[in-house]
């Protein structure tokens, strides 16, 4: 039997086109609001946790950006509190939340990859079941708007072994392919600088992004 999830997304100082609105202003969030009858956990059919998932998918695949650095997620759930508590019909939060996060990386999704998991904050509460007995997520993605990239022509650019960078550019762009060349230049000239500056000084805390 088919789900039926209702999604809302709400956007702060951001929307699907650009992760920024306003001018020096680093600060942005997306929302998500989705109302179902019952969510799927990690132990759920792969068909049953792909549902939801699509409809996240969907959704994200509309915005035209995408985060490489850090992210924070914060997880708000609101339950029956009968149904939570005295019934096995909610799942633990830890489980609950694991399909939903492997829809948000990827080049279609809001993030590049797991790693980019600053922090995560998961709570439930209590909801009034008078009108509804659906349980309802709301999800709260906040980043920096600065380290954001337009989906468009991005590419990754290898610094070193492990190591790549993200870029936006056009590849039959003589100009752009020569800022290219030049950033990746710097970039490696830095990273350089910052190794030995770990090797001279171990204890060192340095940003090598």
């Amino acid at each position: 039997m088919l789900q039926d999830y209702k999604l809302e997304i709400g956007f702060d100082n951001c929307s699907y086109d650009s992760p920024y609105l306003v001018e020096g202003c680093a600060n942005s969030c997306i929302t998500l609001i989705i109302d179902s009858e019952k969510f799927p956990t990690l132990q759920s059919k792969k068909n049953v946790q792909e549902e939801l998932q699509n409809v996240i998918k969907a959704e994200l695949a509309k915005i035209k950006w995408i985060i490489y650095n850090d992210v924070n997620l914060e997880f708000f759930w609101y339950f029956s509190c009968l149904r939570k508590k005295e019934s096995d019909k909610i799942g633990d939060l830890d489980n609950l939340i694991k399909p939903i996060i492997d829809t948000f990386s990827g080049c279609n999704g809001i993030f590049i990859d797991d790693s980019q998991i600053g922090s995560i904050n998961s709570l439930w509460m209590s909801r009034d079941v008078s009108s509804s007995r659906n349980s309802i997520l709301k999800l709260c993605i906040h980043f920096n708007n600065d380290d954001c990239c337009i989906k468009e022509n991005m590419r990754f650019v290898q610094i070193e072994k492990q190591m790549y960078a993200v870029y936006n550019f056009d590849i039959n762009s003589i100009n752009d392919l020569h800022c290219i060349l030049i950033l990746h230049h710097i970039q490696r000239k830095r990273r350089k600088n910052f190794e030995k500056m770990l090797q001279e000084n171990p204890n060192i805390d340095v940003d090598t992004n």
